[in-house]
């Protein structure tokens, strides 16, 4: 697994965009950094709906069941992440 093609927008908590390469042939576009109050995390791609009130929220397009497993691709791509933006995680991660 590895992070690449991170394209900077800021917005809200919103900090970019970015792919991550599962395995050749294999990538997940259009995820997303976010961070607010020194905490970073991340998430996959969503598809925007609009509620009852009218606000934008995102649908996700990639779930993860298996709790065991989503933890160990979280941790792997904080790493992957970190390393590609200079290694700026100093124990960010929320």
């Amino acid at each position: 697994m590895r992070v690449s093609n991170f394209k900077e927008h800021r917005k809200n908590t919103l900090r970019g965009f970015f792919t991550i390469e599962v395995a050749p042939g294999l990538e997940i576009s259009d995820c997303t950094l976010h961070e607010k109050n020194g905490k970073m995390w991340f998430g996959f791609p969503g598809i925007p709906w609009t509620d009852k009130e009218g606000k934008t929220a995102y649908r996700n397009v990639i779930t993860i069941p298996d709790k065991t497993l989503l933890e160990k691709v979280r941790r792997e791509v904080e790493k992957q992440l970190a390393d590609y933006l200079d290694g700026d995680k100093d124990g960010t991660w929320g």
